[in-house]
C-alpha cells in the first residue's frame, strides 16, 4: 500500500505540525521554590566554576539531569519550550524507529507516533519546568537501547556500541530522579534472553560471554564516570561527595533515625509526629536546635498537607522532609556542606544513641538504614491496593486532560527568573489573544476531543488482540509480525514498577499525581499501537473477504 510507503514522511509532517501548532504556547513559569524555579536557577549555576561558591539548603537540593538540559538548551540557542516539545517528539520516533528496524511494521510506527505526537497532555506537561520534560524521554531511550541490544548478534559492534547508549541513558536517568534505580528490573528482564541465548551458543561460547562482560562494563561505566564527576565536581565546590544533599549519607541517616522512633499511636501519612518530635528533642541536642522553627515557623508547611491529604495539626511525610531541611537552615546550620553533613551524622549519632540506651522506644534499632523511605506496615496494604487502583485509573484517564492554561501570569516573575534561561520572552504571553493564536487554541481542543472519542475504543480493541494474538492455539498463528513477548513483558513490567513506586508514595506519604507516571506514558501507547497492528492483521477485511469465498465455494 503506499499509504504504509509513505507513513514516515505522514509521521514527520504530523510531527512539524505539533512544533507549528504548540509554537504561540509558553512555558509554565512557576513560583515554586522547591520544585520549578528551583531547577532554573540551578541551570545557571551548574556550569559556574569561579569561586567562592554560595551554599545553602536550595543549592544541591535537586539532581543536576534536568537543569543539565534547560542550560543545554539555552546554550544551542533554542528556547526551552521548543526544546522539551521537540526532545518528546524525538523520542517517540527513536521508539518508533527501534521497532521497525527490527520488526517492520509499519502500522505500528504510524498508530503510536499519531497517538504520541498527538496525545492531549503533553500540550501541558511539556511546557512545564520539571524533570518530567526529560524523564519521559529518557525512559523511552533505555527501552529502545534494549531493543537494540535484544537483536544484535553478541560479537558485533553494534552490540557494544548499544551498551555503551544504554549506560549513558542510564547515567543521565540516574541522575535525574532520586528512585532512577528503580528501572534496573525493567534492564534485568530484558537480559534474561540475552543470557539464555549465550548459554544456548553452540560455537565459541568463551568468545561470546567476553562480549557480554565487555557490553556489561560499557552500560556500568557510564553510570559510574558521570556519577563520580557530578560527586567530584559538588566535592571540590562545595565539599560534599554525593550528587545532591538528599542522597548525602547525613542526611538518610538522620531521617531514618527519626522514623525509627516509636509512636504512641501510629497515624497514616505523619511519618515524626508532635509527641514523637517532643521526646527527640529531650534525648537530641541537635534536633532540639530544630524545635523553634518546626514547631512555629514551619508550621507553613502543614497547609499542602491539610489542602490534600486533610491533615491539618502535623507534618505529612511528603512536606516533613522539607520542613526538616528548611529547619535546619533557620538553625544556621546550611552554612557549608561539610558542617551540615557534620550536624545530620550528629544527630543521627544522638538519636541512635538514645534507642540503644532505651531513653527512646525505636524499631530496628540496630539495623536502621540510611534511607529517606518509609517503613513498610501491615496497615499499608489495603490502601497501597487502593492506590495502585487509583494511579493506573490516573494513567488512563489523565493522558486525555487538555489543559492550555498559561500558567503564572506576572511578568516580573517571567523577566526576573525565566526569560534569560529559557530564552523565552518575558511578554510572550500576550500574544495569546491574538486572533490567530486563539483559532490554533480551538483546533488543538478539536484534536483533544477527536482523540478522547477514539481512545478507549482504541485501548480495549487493542487488549483483546495483544491477549489473542500471545494465546497460544487461538490466533496466533495468524500473525505474522508478532512482536517478542519479552519487549512486550518488559514494556508492562516498567509501567508495574513505576505504578507500584507511585502507589507506595501516595500510601505512605504524598498524593502520586499523573505527572509522577507521565514518564510511562509512551510504553502504554506502543502496546496499544501494537494490539491495534495484531488487530489489523486477526481481523482485516482482506482476510474476512477470502475466508468468506472460501465457505461460498463450497456450497
Amino acid at each position: 500500500m503506499k499509504f504504509l510507503k509513505s507513513i514516515w514522511t505522514l509521521c514527520l509532517i504530523l510531527a512539524l505540525f505539533k512544533l507549528w501548532l504548540t509554537s504561540h504556547l509558553p512555558i509554565i513559569a512557576s513560583y515554586g521554590g522547591h520544585d520549578n524555579l528551583r531547577y532554573i536557577q540551578q541551570a545557571w549555576e551548574i556550569f559556574n566554576f569561579k569561586p567562592p561558591f554560595h551554599y545553602d539548603q536550595y543549592v544541591l537540593m535537586r539532581q543536576p539531569g534536568y537543569p543539565f538540559l534547560i542550560r543545554l538548551s539555552h546554550i544551542l540557542g533554542f528556547s526551552l519550550r521548543f526544546s522539551q516539545e521537540l526532545l518528546y517528539i524525538s523520542s517517540g520516533f527513536f521508539l518508533a524507529w527501534s521497532f521497525y528496524r527490527y520488526y517492520k511494521n509499519k502500522l505500528i510506527v504510524f498508530i503510536f507516533l499519531t497517538l504520541h505526537i498527538l496525545l492531549p497532555a503533553s500540550f501541558f506537561l511539556n511546557r512545564e519546568t520539571l524533570q518530567e520534560s526529560l524523564y519521559l524521554p529518557l525512559t523511552i531511550f533505555i527501552i529502545s537501547c534494549l531493543i537494540h541490544l535484544l537483536n544484535q548478534p553478541f560479537t558485533s559492534k553494534n552490540f557494544i556500541f548499544w551498551s555503551g547508549c544504554l549506560g549513558l541513558g542510564l547515567a543521565w536517568f540516574y541522575n535525574t530522579r532520586p528512585e532512577g534505580i528503580l528501572i534496573i528490573p525493567s534492564v534485568g528482564v530484558m537480559c534474561i534472553p540475552l543470557f539464555i541465548k549465550a548459554l544456548r551458543f553452540e560455537f565459541n561460547k568463551r568468545n561470546v560471554f567476553r562480549y557480554l562482560q565487555i557490553s556489561l562494563l560499557s552500560i556500568c561505566l557510564p553510570v559510574i564516570f558521570i556519577t563520580s564527576s557530578i560527586c567530584l565536581t559538588n566535592y571540590f565546590k562545595f565539599g560534599l561527595f554525593a550528587v545532591d544533599d538528599l542522597t548525602s549519607p547525613g542526611i538518610k541517616a538522620a531521617y531514618a533515625q527519626l522514623t525509627s522512633v516509636k509512636h504512641e499511636k501510629w497515624r497514616r501519612f505523619v511519618p515524626v509526629p508532635e509527641e514523637t518530635r517532643l521526646k527527640i528533642y529531650d534525648a537530641s541536642p541537635s534536633f532540639k536546635k530544630l524545635s523553634v522553627y518546626l514547631e512555629q515557623q514551619g508550621k507553613v508547611w502543614m497547609v499542602p498537607g491539610c489542602r490534600t491529604l486533610n491533615i491539618c495539626d502535623d507534618y505529612p511525610g511528603g512536606w516533613f522532609l522539607w520542613a526538616f531541611r528548611d529547619a535546619v537552615a533557620y538553625a544556621g546550620q546550611y552554612k557549608s556542606a561539610p558542617e551540615t553533613e557534620l550536624f545530620y551524622k550528629q544527630m543521627a549519632f544522638e538519636i541512635k544513641s538514645a534507642c540503644l540506651s532505651e531513653k527512646l522506644s525505636c524499631s530496628n534499632n540496630y539495623l536502621a538504614l540510611p534511607t529517606l523511605s518509609i517503613e513498610g506496615r501491615d496497615e499499608y496494604i489495603k490502601p497501597f491496593l487502593k492506590s495502585f487502583s487509583k494511579i493506573t485509573q490516573k494513567l488512563v484517564n489523565e493522558i486525555l486532560i487538555l489543559n492550555l492554561t498559561n500558567g503564572e501570569e506576572n511578568l516580573a516573575h517571567r523577566k526576573k527568573f525565566y526569560e534569560k534561561v529559557t530564552r523565552e520572552p518575558f511578554d510572550f504571553i500576550k500574544y495569546r489573544n491574538t486572533a490567530f493564536n486563539q483559532l490554533k487554541d480551538k483546533f488543538i481542543y478539536w484534536i483533544a476531543e477527536v482523540y478522547k472519542f477514539c481512545f478507549p475504543v482504541i485501548l480495549v480493541t487493542s487488549l483483546i488482540s495483544l491477549l489473542l494474538a500471545h494465546t497460544n492455539g487461538i490466533t496466533s498463528k495468524k500473525v505474522s509480525l508478532r512482536i517478542p513477548l519479552i519487549i512486550v513483558i518488559t514494556m508492562l513490567l516498567t509501567m508495574i514498577m513505576r505504578i507500584t513506586l507511585i502507589a507506595y508514595i501516595d500510601t505512605t506519604s504524598f498524593p502520586g499525581g499523573f505527572r509522577y507516571v507521565w514518564n510511562i506514558v509512551p510504553l502504554l501507547l506502543m502496546n496499544i499501537a501494537i494490539g491495534m497492528s495484531y488487530f489489523y492483521e486477526i481481523f482485516s477485511i482482506k482476510k474476512i473477504l477470502i475466508k468468506f469465498n472460501q465457505i461460498r465455494f463450497l456450497f
